[in-house]
């Protein structure tokens, strides 16, 4: 049978976002299916979730009753403790490669928006030196039309003209 993720946590009395995040773990992915949008887990993905929330219990009391007690020579030898160790450090891998490619993600986003700011600052500096040029070109202009304006003009009469004399 094939339940639903909002039939899961209202079975089992947790939120939607934690049935989430257990589908993530590497173990379930066979158990899941997706139809018109709607995410479906089977029956044994329905324990396995149910075994990681009791593993989850356990692995916390676990860490109150250890720090509770004061003798350090106590050491779990017990097969089923070994058992819940080895699959919470499963679960705990499956956590730090959804972890790692979450990171490798944020790291892709860092590297387009550098490279994006480079070539705005090469933009805004190519217009900065286009400005300076266009600056010193002006200048020369306005020095060139005032030196222009500057040399008399010399008026030559109609018989100068005629007979090509400067005064």
């Amino acid at each position: 049978m094939l339940y639903t993720v909002t039939e899961l946590s209202d079975s089992l009395k947790i939120s939607k976002q934690t049935i989430y995040v257990k589908l993530k773990m590497k173990m379930l992915e066979e158990h899941i299916t997706k139809k018109q949008g709607v995410t479906y887990i089977s029956e044994e993905g329905l324990n396995l979730i149910k075994d990681s929330l009791k593993m989850k219990r356990v692995v916390s009391d676990l860490n109150n009753e250890y720090t509770t007690k004061t003798s350090d020579d106590e050491v779990a030898t017990d097969s089923e403790n070994f058992k819940l160790n080895s699959d919470y450090i499963n679960y705990l891998k499956d956590q730090l490669i959804i972890k790692d490619k979450l990171i490798k993600e944020k790291d892709a986003i860092i590297s387009n928006q550098l490279n994006e700011s480079n070539l705005r600052l090469k933009d805004q500096q190519e217009l900065t030196r286009n400005g300076q040029v266009l600056q010193s070109q002006n200048i020369k202009y306005i020095e060139l039309t005032e030196k222009m304006r500057e040399e008399p003009i010399v008026k030559k009469g109609f018989m100068s003209k005629l007979f090509n004399k400067v005064k």
